[in-house]
C-alpha cells in the first residue's frame, strides 16, 4: 500500500503489492496504464484526476499499472499487472506534466511529487503524489474549460 509511505521510499515491491493484494481504486489511489498524451482531451483527463485529489484529501496516481477488465471490457478499478510507462527522459516527462498542471489549473497546486520506480523487468512506473490543497478548490482552465472535480469513496 502506498498511502502513508513517503514518496521517495516507494519501491518496486510496493508497486507489486498493489497487484498481489488486489488493491482497488478509491478516494486515495488511481491506476493508469499509460502517461497522459499530448491531445487536449488527454490533458483534460489528467487535470481532472489531479485536481480531484487536490480538492479532496490528496492521493496517488500510479502510471504503468493495468487494471482488470470485466466481461464487457470495462475497467474494474483493481490493479492487475505492471506494464510500465514509456518515458525516455524522466526529467523531461516530469517537466511536461508539471507544465500542464501550471497552465491548466486555477489556482496552481503546490507540492505535487513525482517518483519514477524502476522494475527488475526494465519497466518504469510513475507515481504522482497529489497533496490535499487548502488553496482550492482548483478549477480546470485549459482551453476555455472551467470545471471542478472531487473524489468520493469509489474514486
Amino acid at each position: 500500500m502506498l498511502r502513508g509511505k513517503a514518496l521517495e521510499d516507494i519501491t518496486e515491491a510496493d508497486i507489486h503489492s498493489l497487484i498481489d493484494n488486489q488493491v482497488r481504486e478509491d478516494r486515495y489511489i488511481e491506476f493508469k496504464e499509460a502517461l497522459p498524451g499530448k491531445r487536449s482531451s488527454a490533458k483534460q483527463r489528467f487535470l481532472a484526476t489531479v485536481s480531484s485529489f487536490a480538492n479532496t484529501d490528496g492521493g496517488d496516481i500510479v502510471y504503468g499499472v493495468k487494471e482488470k477488465r470485466d466481461e464487457e471490457g470495462n475497467p474494474t478499478g483493481e490493479a492487475e499487472s505492471v506494464r510500465g510507462v514509456a518515458a525516455d527522459n524522466e526529467g523531461l516527462e516530469q517537466q511536461r506534466l508539471s507544465d500542464i498542471l501550471d497552465t491548466g489549473l486555477d489556482p496552481r497546486i503546490q507540492g505535487v511529487g513525482y517518483r519514477f520506480v524502476p522494475t527488475n523487468d526494465g519497466a518504469t512506473v510513475l507515481v504522482i503524489r497529489v497533496p490535499r490543497s487548502w488553496a482550492g478548490p482548483h478549477m480546470i482552465t485549459l482551453e476555455q474549460w472551467s470545471r471542478f472535480y472531487f473524489r468520493d469513496s469509489s474514486g
